[in-house]
């Protein structure tokens, strides 16, 4: 990734080890036209959710069962595409500087937390209707 203070240079990501807790990071190259080659079905999910960020309001929600407390947007080449951050009714924004936005996921209740129910759905569109339709609300998780 290139950041404001690499000068311009690409370097690796440095999410993992700018944190003190676990962090989840893109394990997708990011070069050029050269596609991801994770097969990670996580890093597949989030790619879908990013993806897709306009199209619901419960962002929270959908990242809670991987554990995410925190969202963290670095302010690098693409980050206004994620713009659609602000519009997530789960998230509330906690600091906003000029390298880094850090949302509070309110939908996320911890580890281990037991499911109040059980939900099936067949593709990822159909995890987006639901999320659409606000039947993912937090307390399903």
């Amino acid at each position: 990734m290139e950041y404001p203070f690499t000068n311009g240079r690409v370097v690796a990501n440095v999410a993992p080890t700018s944190f003190e807790r676990n962090v989840i990071s893109g394990d997708n190259v990011e070069a050029n036209d050269i596609e991801t080659q994770s097969t990670s079905p996580r890093s597949a999910y989030l790619q879908e959710l990013f993806a897709n960020g306009t199209k619901f309001s419960e962002f929270g929600a959908l990242v809670a069962p991987l554990g995410v407390k925190y969202v963290v947007l670095a302010k690098a080449v693409d980050w206004s595409s994620y713009s659609w951050l602000k519009d997530q009714k789960d998230l509330k924004l906690v600091l906003n500087n000029s390298s880094l936005e850090v949302w509070l996921n309110l939908a996320y209740v911890g580890v281990g937390d037991r499911v109040k129910k059980l939900t099936s759905v067949s593709s990822f569109s159909g995890l987006l209707t639901l999320a659409k339709f606000n039947e993912l609300g937090a307390g399903l998780w």
